[in-house]
């Protein structure tokens, strides 16, 4: 363990995977709040390869250590209340088992959407249940709240704030990187004029679409319009292949994955950004876009389309499969920079209310509810948790 717990039941303890930059954000402005705890339950992840963030001087930071169960470590920190990251992972799973038998008020935070994936009767039924053992939740916006709602869970119950990012971080390294435009773009070999992506390369990102899409609209942009694509993953390969078919050449980039003190520049630098996804909870780069003052383009799959895209005043949602609409949208964005910048400066103004200050007001929210209307935990809801530990993870 990096750090030993308290005697007594004080601490909120938050659960991550794996802490990440944006997490780190958002437990500093909740910690300013409540005394907390971040357990993170991996130091490395296949999934995302972030540096190892720097501890806060704001929160206790509990790492599991070889072999060590959740049930150990929730043991050692002994927390008054749990916010646990949904349900998908059998250790988050655990500990919400752990709340159940130890009468500790847990809160699921959730960015599930209906949409996400194919629903199956009996599954939603087990995660009805499985609810049951939650005194409150925390999600993103309104297509995660409706989705609790339709497994049965009062929308009373429900706060809004987990999606948000450290807007100041990337706004200003926006500004910074297009104060030095000339030079930083020469350094990173990056277009004249760009739309960006920065996205895992996997299929459910969808960036075939973009990339045809692009190819459509290139027929009517200068030739010193490109597409950018930031990550990296197994559909690197595929995307290069689409690429070269469309004959698109280096006007499509592929700079791979950058850490998070790298992504300022490519958003500075950028004209506008797209997210073309056909399964995304929320999408946390379109925060970052828009803090960084872009015109977005966001797919009506992402879960943060409801909430932070304004047709028509700080950008546009689209169908992922409407290869057509994409191309006219980006066209439009490249032949008027008048409409690039008011779209970008209505990101910047709107953006601000999703901060990480969201997150801390309700989380603390949340541990009102579940701690002055704690649920009562039946044999069915451990029936449940049991259940769904034991079987295929579930979106």
């Amino acid at each position: 363990m990096h750090t030993k717990a308290t005697s007594q039941k004080s601490d909120v303890c938050v659960i991550f995977h794996r802490l990440g930059p944006y997490h780190r954000a958002r437990l500093a402005a909740a910690a300013r709040r409540m005394p907390l705890v971040a357990l993170e339950l991996a130091a490395e992840s296949d999934t995302y390869a972030w540096e190892r963030v720097e501890d806060s001087p704001d929160f206790r930071r509990v790492t599991l250590d070889d072999g060590e169960s959740v049930t150990e470590a929730l043991a050692r920190i002994r927390p008054r209340v749990v916010a646990i990251p949904g349900w998908a992972r059998p250790q988050a799973l655990e500990a919400l088992a752990y709340t159940a038998r130890h009468a500790t008020p847990a809160i699921m935070m959730s960015e599930s959407q209906w949409s996400d994936a194919p629903r199956q009767l009996i599954e939603e039924r087990v995660k009805a249940e499985l609810l049951k053992a939650c005194s409150a939740a925390l999600v993103g916006g309104r297509t995660h709240l409706d989705y609790l709602r339709r497994l049965g869970f009062s929308s009373k119950r429900v706060t809004l704030g987990y999606d948000v990012v450290d807007n100041e971080f990337f706004t200003t390294g926006a500004e910074a990187a297009r104060t030095d435009a000339v030079a930083m773009r020469a350094r990173l070999g990056l277009p004249d004029h760009y739309f960006l992506c920065v996205s895992r390369l996997v299929a459910k990102k969808n960036l075939g679409v973009l990339i045809r899409a692009f190819a459509n609209a290139r027929e009517h942009l200068e030739p010193n319009w490109g597409l950018v694509l930031v990550g990296d993953g197994p559909e690197l390969r595929v995307l290069k292949d689409l690429a070269n078919s469309l004959s698109l050449g280096d006007a499509v980039q592929f700079p791979g994955f950058k850490q998070i003190h790298e992504l300022p520049a490519y958003y500075g630098l950028a004209d506008a950004f797209v997210l073309p996804s056909t399964v995304e909870p929320w999408g946390l780069v379109v925060n970052e876009a828009m803090a960084s003052g872009l015109p977005v383009l966001v797919s009506r799959r992402a879960g943060c389309s409801a909430e932070l895209v304004r047709p028509g005043i700080n950008g546009h949602t689209f169908s992922p499969r409407d290869i057509c609409g994409l191309a006219a949208n980006l066209v439009t964005l490249a032949h008027d920079p008048v409409l690039r910048k008011r779209m970008g400066e209505a990101s910047l103004r709107h953006i601000k209310r999703f901060g990480p200050e969201r997150f801390g007001a309700g989380l603390e929210r949340a541990v009102e509810i579940a701690e002055s209307r704690p649920m009562r935990v039946t044999i069915a809801n451990r029936a449940a948790i049991a259940i769904i530990r034991n079987v295929r993870p579930w979106g």
